[in-house]
């Protein structure tokens, strides 16, 4: 078999993209072949920053980004994760607060004040206690109203 002959074939065995720079310049024998296709390399890597890969390369590129994927994914999940668990937490300090102010809601309506006897308020809240607000304001507004 002649060099123009396996030039030939080897050709066709390349990839396209890579067949169609390398097709355009003279191929007569195997070194100029060679040639031709380090002169494609330079090339691509000085227009790419990197020299065309080999399959395996390829390969371990590929599992290389799906791992990073992978990460990337597993660290938003762990983080959104983290986000649900302070929600929870959240939801349940306000389900105990209610729960607090409910109990001390009824402990207040099952007693009696001891000031003036009614229900549903303790003695620090009496509105009858001596120096209340509400009983200031009352005789504050009566003399307003009188004058």
């Amino acid at each position: 078999m002649s060099q123009e002959e396996i030039v030939r074939n080897i050709m066709k065995g390349l990839k396209p993209n890579i067949a169609r720079y390398i097709g355009i310049i003279g191929n007569k024998n195997l070194n100029e072949l060679k040639e031709n296709v380090r002169k494609y390399e330079m090339i691509e890597f000085m227009v790419t920053g990197h020299i065309p890969q080999t399959p395996s390369e390829f390969k371990t590129d590929i599992i290389k980004n799906q791992l990073n994927q992978i990460n990337s994914q597993t660290i938003e999940d762990n983080k959104i994760s983290d986000e649900i668990k302070e929600l929870k937490q959240i939801i349940q300090k306000s389900l105990n607060m209610s729960e607090k102010q409910n109990s001390n809601n009824f402990s207040h309506a099952n007693k009696k004040c001891d000031i003036c006897g009614l229900n549903n308020h303790n003695t620090n809240n009496c509105f009858k206690k001596p120096n209340h607000n509400y009983t200031t304001i009352s005789k504050m507004s009566v003399n307003t109203f009188i004058h």
